[in-house]
């Protein structure tokens, strides 16, 4: 019986990992999510919304929107509004975070690499 904190947490992430074994489609997805795991904790959306539906729906071939490489992805969103606005790798994902989600400085980084 786990009587500490960091033994109740490891006993239920041992529970959420024997279920999510147990159903290939559902670990298939998990096994390949990043933050989306977290995504719905962190943003406080209503207990029946499924990030598992909304990960597999975005991208239904597993490559990361800006540089389609088949890695581990992350679901991104904009910091302002909280909408998602897709999956990307972890390098995209914080070269956006990097230019502040700013149009002007991706422009200008652009710029800079043509010359």
């Amino acid at each position: 019986m786990p009587t500490t904190d960091k033994e109740k947490l490891k006993a239920k992430m041992k529970r959420k990992y024997e279920r999510m074994k147990s159903d290939p489609k559902k670990w298939e997805i998990y096994s390949k999510m990043g933050t989306a795991r977290r995504f719905k904790s962190k943003f406080k959306f209503p207990k029946d919304f499924d990030y598992y539906a909304v990960f597999e729906s975005l991208n239904k071939n597993n490559t990361c929107h800006i540089c389609q490489r088949n890695t581990r992805l992350f679901l991104e969103h904009c910091h302002k509004t909280k909408r998602i606005r897709g999956l990307l790798c972890v390098k995209c994902n914080t070269a956006i975070a990097f230019l502040n989600d700013d149009e002007n400085l991706l422009r200008r980084a652009i710029d800079y690499l043509k010359k």
